[in-house]
């Protein structure tokens, strides 16, 4: 979750907050090219087409949520946030069991 402060002249105009997700290009590629096996997925179709790559330090990056801060967004934000975390969880089970480890590691 990210505070956008945006400054016009000598004031702040607006706050932003905003969820971004990145995922490692690893997660990312098998993923997508195993599309079609998420194709009731929504959350992760979403994030496979609104998604860029940053090199291999940030991965693929998605913005999932950005609304002008105010009354309710920090609830709004922290649900996005939990979205993002079910769908990567649901993207690196799938890895684990490709790699043939069906328990995930901490």
């Amino acid at each position: 979750m990210i505070t956008e402060t945006r400054i016009l002249d000598d004031k702040v105009s607006r706050i932003f907050i905003t969820v971004e997700v990145s995922v490692n290009p690893y997660t990312f590629e098998v993923i997508r090219d195993q599309r079609v096996l998420f194709s009731n997925d929504e959350f992760i179709q979403q994030l496979l087409d609104h998604s860029e790559y940053r090199g291999q330090n940030d991965g693929y990056v998605s913005m999932a949520f950005s609304e002008e801060y105010g009354p309710g967004v920090l609830e709004k934000a922290q649900q996005s946030v939990e979205f993002c975390k079910n769908t990567i969880i649901r993207m690196h089970q799938f890895i684990m069991k490709q790699l043939g480890n069906n328990e995930l590691k901490n």
